[in-house]
């Protein structure tokens, strides 16, 4: 029976724990009414340090607000009828902060961490307020944002309205600031599914048990788990795979151990179901000895395993770092460098370098890697074995973090030095353990004797340590040390020496196979020095001083300007900027040995990775070298392998590097073949295996050297960085912008002229035009343009992508052929192109631009071509908000002036490295600072949409441009006049013009639809036979040419095209940025959050999103789960794309 007290008010903590897991939600409320019979697990001993530090956090706060004069009032937050009488009054009286005020709205009840006051007008009178959540963690939680929009709604009641934005106080002292709205639809979906659940809750119902996070049911739920032999419990065993093998029934460690070799599950790799068979098989094994678990040998035939183990070298070292994170100051610091090397009398020696700040991180830091590079010059063929990944992506963090090293790292990533020994266990044996940890594997080589046995205990110790008045280093008491950092210290040196007979364990079994030496560095050659355009980057860096390092960036303040001219904020970001594209290199460069790694211990990993071809397999029978695949991996290699450039892969069973065939990759049938002969190579080649992209770099190369020597003369002082870059950098604002503004917003049809007036008028200027989906502002572009070379300017023109550089070229021309304008229009590049075979554009080389050419397009590439010698009076940077901030740095000194045309709402610049100091972002995107909308002191916002219908136009200028696009009046007359039989028989309502979004309900769909896909083509069948009309325009049959289809992933792209009419244009949103059509229908294809590839992040992303919708000039169509809305967040960015989409599926939900 259910229980009668289901009605029941609820706390904002509980509703954000049913946010984060309906499991947890449950086994929640079955304890909240006493039903709960089991035992909870202990609290951990971290989190009774969290909670204590969180009321630290909290205090600090308070004290912090009332040291600035500020009326704080403090109540109890107990909730009681005397408490919520208090807040009452001290929400009446207008404090400027209420503490821990207590609410009750009959719903709702809880107490708010802090209230502040701003100057809003409400009930209250000419004030308001808005709740401040105080949490610890140093990074934005949904429990958090659920939290304060709970305490948003509660405030409705004593205000008479809702509070507009809400803060977070996050660990580190900074501020968080949020947009209720941006949350509000999400917030209310969630609140009703919870509302939806107390009242339908059975406490005879207990749900499955699901892996997972589940709030602090987690380790309850895991035992639970394991206790029922769950395939959890498989080492390895991967979500999607437990899935498909529950869905044939089997549900255990034991059921799987029992399968029949070579089984078949469907949609498993038999070679991945195997090995999991013998994984589970081994784990189940009964134990000759309950200490040491059973293990085999896999079957040595690759070049990874034991095959991948460098000789032993007099100078090996081996390292194992201890870290912690700062949640009330914000940071995570690497406190304790640790390593083990042979001595000169072959005794095992250790060696440490603690830090307690971050002075003392990048301190520690620097020095290892100089004890290291000093080592290496007696042992030159030394190598550092660690286990698990954390040291390698410690000491990349680290170099990225402080700008230092970054030579040295980079050349050890690059010769493969560091050895991480568990992808090596993990292809060398099946350990009979759920976990191939270093403290499970150490079971076969030594017993473990210390009392600290986890890095998480470790953390506690120094928590610990950090609140007690030991001294800093590790020792006696007596002796004037630190017994906790002791404790400490050999705990790092019993996972050092477990490291250290590891790596002589798997020397022993490599011998004993008689496995002989085939590991070799990745590149022969050392660099013996620092890199080039790190130097230059150390000696801005080394100039600023230490105060101008603020970590927190939220505090607005004014920065002095330095000796150079700048300010130190933007010395930071030149000098970070300088590394951008070797940053990006090094990147691609670790993914591409990381890959490799993988291919051998995990292949199934690589699967949702967009530039692997995972899991091939060898087409014997064709006379190519010929592969194929399973179609619905989410390749992103087609573009690549159809270029003039051509596409390389690498396999790395096979050793080979192989060049795709022009044409050869075939995603939609899963095939690709190679250049390479058979006849040759085919004896050579691996049945099985993963295709991994090949970074190249010699794209790059011209640019690289072109900022290299213009980094030395700016540091140096023998020439000065473009003024207008300086402009940018410092996002210096220009008032003169507001007059054309205003002038623009009164007369749209003079715009070109208004724009540019301003630039002749001005010199040595920087500024942006953002124009949104069908603002025309390419046509805008070329008009501006076209009156400067009038007045005698001349224009370079510049994009990430020649398509763009070209269509705004062949524009100009027509205006030119259209005024009788007889200037020169030049394409800079070293081959003609037939896309301007019938107009006057002409291809010229870099040598050959010179001073009679009015209008020139280039690539960067181009520009930094060294016999390329021209400056121009405007660089127009075409598509900006996709062109890097460090290649404009590096072409700048060729114009004058900049203009930045493009809009950061719409496809953005992919970047792969973390770039510190904001340096990976776009030119437009550094200028706009986060904005949605540019000031009207930076740039000019394009108001009108001359594309979309009104209905649509308000939907795109709602979510994604405040409200400010306008649509074209004129098109109120544009619509669909649909087939009214089909209608009657449909018996759905179907909106003239707008936004619609159309449900299709499907499960653990993927990269692939098919439900969507049906539904697709009857609403084709349904538009082929209604008509359109545009404005005065007489009724017209809706043709294939009339719309557009358009899919996040290509798998589901290649199936439309498969299952629908060739005529039809299908493709992704990079397809068609830039494109329209009457008609535009997006399908969504996963199922939810969880079933997309790449996560909500990708799915939902807003600039896509933007794009998706924008192409319709009548009806855009959204083809979709419903259970996309129930997706589990993560960050505050996965709530907001589901906040658009709930508002989307209200819009115009058939």
């Amino acid at each position: 029976m259910i229980n009668p007290s289901s009605e029941k008010t609820f706390t904002p903590s509980e509703l954000a724990v049913f946010c984060q897991s309906p499991l947890a939600a449950w086994w929640n409320e079955l304890d909240r009414r006493k039903l709960f019979k089991g035992q909870k697990l202990k609290q951990d001993p971290l989190n009774e340090i969290l909670k204590k530090d969180g009321i630290r956090h909290e205090n600090k706060l308070i004290k912090e607000l009332e040291s600035q004069n500020f009326k704080v009032q403090k109540l109890k937050g107990k909730q009681d009828k005397s408490d919520y009488e208090e807040c009452i009054k001290a929400i009446n009286h207008g404090y400027d902060f209420i503490h821990q005020g207590s609410f009750n709205n009959g719903e709702i009840r809880g107490a708010v961490d802090l209230l502040k006051r701003v100057d809003i007008p409400s009930r209250l009178g000419p004030f308001s307020f808005i709740p401040i959540e105080c949490k610890l963690a140093s990074n934005i939680n949904i429990k958090f944002i659920i939290q304060a929009l709970c305490y948003c709604e509660l405030l409705i009641e004593s205000m008479g309205n809702r509070p507009k934005t809400f803060e977070l106080y996050l660990g580190g002292g900074s501020f968080e600031y949020f947009n209720v709205d941006k949350y509000w639809a999400w917030y209310q979906f969630k609140k009703n599914e919870y509302k939806s659940f107390l009242r339908n809750f059975n406490p005879n119902e207990e749900p499955e048990d699901i892996p997972g996070e589940h709030s602090n049911w987690t380790e309850f739920i895991t035992e639970r788990l394991k206790t029922k032999r769950d395939l959890i419990l498989v080492h390895n065993m991967l979500k999607t795979q437990r899935n498909k093998l529950r869905a044939k029934g089997i549900l255990s460690i034991d059921q799987l151990a029992a399968i029949k070799p070579n089984a078949k599950i469907p949609g498993m790799n038999p070679e991945i179901l195997e090995r999991l068979r013998k994984q589970a098989e081994i784990q189940i094994k009964p134990r000759k000895n309950k200490n040491v678990p059973e293990f085999i040998l896999k079957d040595q035939d690759n070049s990874f395993g034991l095959f991948n183990l460098p000789k032993p070298s007099q100078g090996d070292i081996w390292f194992d770092l201890e870290g912690v994170r700062d949640f009330v100051n914000g940071t995570k610091l690497e406190y304790l460098f640790g390593v083990v090397y042979l001595d000169k009398n072959n005794q095992l020696t250790d060696f440490y370098w603690w830090a307690h700040t971050d002075e003392g991180e990048k301190l520690s830091f620097e020095k290892f890697v100089d004890w290291v590079e000093k080592r290496r010059e007696e042992f030159p063929d030394l190598h550092i074995y660690h286990y698990a990944n954390y040291e390698k992506a410690a000491v990349r963090d680290l170099q990225q973090k402080y700008l230092t090293c970054m030579t040295e790292i980079t050349e050890w990533l690059t010769n493969n030095l560091l050895i991480d020994l568990q992808p090596i266990v993990e292809n060398t044996i099946i350990l009979g353990e759920e976990s191939y940890s270093l403290k499970k594997v150490e079971k076969l080589y030594m017993n473990r004797e210390e009392d600290m046995q986890s890095a998480v205990e470790s953390m506690v110790a120094y928590e610990r340590w950090k609140n007690s008045d030991e001294p800093g280093m590790p020792g006696k008491l007596e002796d004037g040390l630190s017994p906790m950092l002791e404790e400490i210290r050999l705990y790092n040196k019993d996972d050092l020496v477990s490291t250290y007979k590891l790596n002589q364990w798997l020397l022993e079994k490599k011998s004993d196979l008689n496995i002989e030496e085939s590991f070799s560095n990745r590149e022969d050659k050392k660099e013996k020095s620092q890199r080039e355009i790190d130097i230059e980057s150390s000696l801005l860096l080394d100039e600023i001083p230490s105060q101008a390092f603020n970590k927190n960036q939220n505090k607005s303040k004014v920065t002095p300007i330095n000796p150079r001219g700048w300010s130190w904020e933007t010395q930071k970001v030149l000098a970070s900027l300088l590394g951008f594209l070797v940053r990006e290199q090094d990147v691609n460069y670790w993914r591409y040995f990381d890959r490799i790694e993988q291919s051998f211990v995990n292949p199934s990993s690589l699967l949702k990775d967009d530039e692997v071809i995972a899991e091939a397999r060898l087409v014997e029978s064709s006379e190519y070298i010929e592969y194929s695949f399973n179609p619905e991996q989410p390749i992103k290699l087609e573009k690549d392998a159809n270029s003039s450039w051509g596409l390389r892969l690498y396999l790395p069973k096979s050793e080979r590097n192989l060049k795709v065939e022009p044409f050869g990759l075939d995603c939609e049938k899963g095939s690709i073949k190679f250049k390479e002969s058979k006849r040759i190579l085919g004896k050579n080649l691996a049945i099985n295996e993963c295709l991994i992209k090949v970074e190249e770099a010699y794209f790059t190369s011209s640019i690289r050297k072109s900022l290299l020597e213009q980094a030395k003369d700016w540091v140096s002082g023998v020439s000065s960085i473009s003024p207008t870059i300086i402009q940018l950098l410092e996002r210096d604002i220009l008032p003169e912008l507001i007059p054309v503004n205003e002038k623009i917003q009164k007369d749209l049809t003079n715009i070109n002229k208004y724009i540019s007036d301003f630039i002749f008028e001005n010199n040595e200027i920087l500024f942006a035009i953002q124009g949104p989906p069908g603002t025309g502002k390419t046509t805008l572009s070329s008009k501006v343009i076209t009156d400067l070379v009038q007045k005698g300017y001349r224009v370079a023109i510049t994009s990430n992508s020649h398509k763009v550089i070209d269509n705004l070229l062949l524009k100009i021309d027509t205006i030119f052929q259209d005024l009788n304008i007889n200037q020169k229009i030049v394409k800079c590049d070293t081959r003609e192109d037939e896309i301007f075979s019938n107009s006057n554009v002409i291809t010229l080389p870099p040598k050959k631009i010179n001073n009679y050419v009015s209008v020139m397009g280039a690539t960067t590439t181009k520009f930094c071509s060294k016999e390329f010698d021209s400056t121009f009076d405007l660089l127009v940077v075409d598509e900006a908000g996709q062109y890097a901030l460090a290649n404009l740095l590096t072409i700048a000194k060729h114009s004058k002036s900049i203009l930045l045309v493009g809009d950061t709402q719409q496809l953005a610049m992919p970047t792969k490295a973390s770039h510190p100091n904001n340096s990976g972002q776009s030119c437009l995107q550094f200028l706009m600072n986060g904005l949605e909308v540019i000031p009207s002191n930076k740039g000019i916002f394009l108001p009108i949409s001359w594309r979309m219908a009104p209905t649509i136009n308000n939907v795109v200028s709602e979510l994604f441009y405040q409200g400010k696009l306008k649509p074209n009046t004129k098109n109120s007359e544009n619509k669909i006049i649909w087939d009214q039989a089909y209608i009657e028989k449909d018996k759905k309502v179907y909106p003239d013009s707008g936004v619609m979004f159309i449900p299709v309900r499907h499960q653990d769909c993927s990269l692939k639809s098919e439900e969507e896909a049906e539904k697709i083509k009857q609403l084709i069948k349904l538009l082929l036979s209604s008509k359109y009309k545009l404005a005065t325009d007489k009724e017209k049959f809706i043709s294939e040419e009339d719309i557009l289809i358009i899919a996040p992933f290509n798998v589901q792209v290649n199936y439309l095209k498969r299952k629908l009419n060739k005529k039809l244009k299908i493709g992704t949103v990079d397809n068609f940025q830039g494109q329209e059509a009457l008609i535009s229908i997006f399908s969504l294809t996963s199922s939810s959050g969880e079933d997309a590839p790449r996560g909500l992040d990708f799915l939902l992303e807003p600039n896509r999103l933007n794009v998706a919708i924008s192409r319709a000039k009548i009806l855009s169509i959204i083809v979709g789960s419903p259970s996309l809305a129930k997706s589990f967040c993560k960050k505050s960015e996965e709530v907001e794309k589901l906040n658009r989409l709930i508002r989307l599926m209200r819009t115009g939900n058939s």
